[in-house]
C-alpha cells in the first residue's frame, strides 16, 4: 500500500459514503479504512467493500476523542458522510490531534446561504468549527439527487419521500446530481491541491421540468395530473405555536408588557395571530429565515427576545438589549413533580376509564426511539423544497456567488450520465430512498392546491 493516499470513511454503509468508497476502491490509488459499527457488520454493503479491498475498523462516531483520535493515526484524508443529527465535533477533533492531512465533513447536500435550512446552518456550524482548529479542509456540496427529481409511479404510495405532487416553479433550474459522479468525483478532488480550503460543487447539470418529461417517455404514465403545493403551504409548516401562543397571550394578559411578534405574510390571517393582534400585539411581517442585517432592523429597541420556533436556530450577528434580572441564568418553569402512576389515576377518576390494559413500552424502544425526534421530517423537508424550488438557492450562478469551485471545470474527464437511462434504470429497479423515518411521519404530506 506504499505510496497510496490513506483514505478514513465514517459512513460508508450510507447511500454517498458507499458511493464514494467504491469509487475510491476501483481507481485503485488509495489505501481505503471504514468505520463500522457492530450493527452494520453484516450488511451487504460492508461486505461488497470489504471484498474489494476495504480496511474494516470496527468502531461508532460516538466513542471519545481520543479513540478516534487512535483509529485516525496516519490517516491522509478523512471523509464524514454521517447523517447530519450525528454530532461530528468529537470526530473532527480527533482528527486534529491525529495530525489528518485533509477533512471533508458530512456536507453533499444543496447549495443554500445560511438562515435558509436548519439542517444547512448545522453543516455550515461545523465547517466553522473545522476553519476555528486550522484544519486542513475540503467542503463538497452536490446539490439535489436526481433520484430524488423523479416524480413516483402512480402506484406508489404518496410520502414525503415519493411525493406525488410538485412545488414551487416547474421551470426553476436546479443542480443535480448522481452517486456515481459524486463517488468519482471525490476520487478525484481529495487528492487535488486546487481544493484545498475550498467548497467544491460536484454535479451532473442544472434540469427540474425536463425530468418530468424523460420520467413519461420511459413509463408510458402521464403525470400531469400531480398537483402543486402552495408557497404557503411549504413556508407554514413547523409554526404550531403552542408555546409561543401561551406566552404571548400572558404577556398581554399582564398588561406591563409591548408585545410584537414576527410572522409570515403567509400566516398573517391566521386565527392565531388575529387573535394576539386584537388582544394588542404588534405584527411585524418578516421570516427568521432572513438575513441578519434585516433581523437586527427588527429588534431594534427591543429588550428581550424569545423564540420558540421549531429546531430554533441562532439569529447570527444579531444583537439586542436585554435588561431583565436574571440574565445570564438557565431557570426551571413548572407546576410541581408528579408521577405518570398519580396522573393515570386522576384520569381514571374525572373519565371513569380503567387504563390498566395500555401495555408498557420498553426501555429499549424508548432508547431505539431517541435516534429520531417528533415530526421533524415534513420541517426538513419543507425547508429544502422552499430553498430548492421557491427560493432557487440551489443553482450554479448562486454557487459561484459564494466562492464555491465548479468541479467540472477541475476535472473535466468525468462522464456526464444519460438522464434517460439513469430514469430507466430507477424504475426498473424499483427502488425507492430510504432514510429510516417511521411510517407514520413519511404519511403526514402537504395539502396541494385545488
Amino acid at each position: 500500500m506504499a505510496g497510496k493516499t490513506h483514505v478514513f470513511i465514517v459512513g460508508a454503509t450510507g447511500y454517498t459514503g458507499g458511493a464514494i468508497a467504491k469509487a475510491l476502491l476501483e481507481a485503485g490509488t488509495f489505501r481505503l479504512s471504514i468505520l463500522i459499527g457492530e450493527s452494520s457488520i453484516n450488511k451487504p454493503v460492508n461486505k461488497e467493500l470489504t471484498e474489494a479491498g476495504a480496511e474494516v475498523v470496527r468502531g461508532d462516531i460516538s466513542e471519545s476523542p481520543e479513540k478516534l483520535e487512535s483509529y485516525l493515526k496516519g490517516v491522509d484524508v478523512l471523509i464524514s458522510t454521517v447523517p447530519v443529527m450525528v454530532d461530528q465535533k468529537p470526530l473532527i477533533l480527533a482528527a486534529k490531534q491525529a495530525g489528518v492531512g485533509r477533512v471533508v465533513p458530512s456536507d453533499f447536500g444543496p447549495i443554500a446561504p445560511k438562515g435558509v435550512m436548519n439542517m444547512h446552518d448545522i453543516k455550515l456550524g461545523i465547517r466553522d468549527y473545522i476553519k476555528e482548529l486550522g484544519l486542513p479542509h475540503t467542503f463538497i456540496e452536490v446539490g439535489w439527487w436526481l433520484l430524488g427529481m423523479l416524480p413516483p409511479l402512480h402506484s406508489a404510495a404518496n410520502t414525503l419521500l415519493t411525493q406525488k405532487y410538485y412545488i414551487g416553479n416547474r421551470d426553476q433550474k436546479l443542480v443535480y446530481s448522481t452517486l456515481s459522479t459524486i463517488g468519482k468525483m471525490v476520487a478525484h478532488i481529495i487528492i487535488d491541491p486546487r481544493t484545498l480550503g475550498q467548497t467544491v460543487v460536484v454535479y451532473d447539470g442544472e434540469i427540474i421540468n425536463e425530468t418530468w418529461g424523460v420520467t413519461e417517455k420511459v413509463t408510458g404514465e402521464d403525470f400531469s395530473d400531480y398537483p402543486k403545493v402552495s408557497n404557503e403551504e411549504i413556508g407554514g409548516v413547523g409554526a404550531s405555536g403552542y408555546t409561543g401562543g401561551a406566552i404571548a397571550n400572558t404577556l398581554l394578559e399582564a398588561g406591563t408588557f409591548r408585545l410584537s411578534i414576527l410572522v409570515r405574510e403567509a400566516s398573517v390571517d391566521k386565527p392565531a395571530i388575529k387573535h394576539l393582534r386584537e388582544a394588542g400585539a404588534e405584527v411585524v411581517i418578516g421570516d427568521v429565515s432572513e438575513s441578519p442585517e434585516k433581523l437586527e432592523t427588527y429588534l431594534k429597541g427591543v429588550e428581550v427576545l424569545i423564540s420558540t420556533v421549531t429546531l430554533a436556530r441562532p439569529l447570527p450577528g444579531v444583537s439586542w438589549k436585554c435588561t431583565i434580572s436574571n440574565l445570564g441564568s438557565t431557570v426551571v418553569a413548572h407546576d410541581g413533580e408528579i408521577s405518570i402512576d398519580e396522573t393515570w389515576k386522576i384520569a381514571e377518576k374525572v373519565t371513569g376509564e380503567d387504563f390498566s390494559d395500555y401495555p408498557k413500552i420498553s426501555d429499549e424502544e424508548i432508547e431505539r426511539g431517541c435516534q429520531q425526534t417528533d415530526n421533524w421530517a415534513k420541517k426538513i423537508a419543507a425547508e429544502y423544497y422552499r430553498s430548492l424550488f421557491i427560493r432557487g438557492d440551489n443553482t450554479l450562478a448562486k454557487a459561484v456567488a459564494l466562492g464555491h469551485l465548479d468541479s467540472r471545470k477541475l476535472h473535466d474527464d468525468i462522464p456526464y450520465p444519460d438522464v434517460e437511462e439513469v430514469a430507466r434504470n430507477h424504475y426498473r429497479s424499483g427502488f425507492v430512498l430510504e432514510y429510516s423515518v417511521p411510517e407514520e411521519l413519511l404519511f403526514d404530506v402537504f395539502e396541494t392546491v385545488a
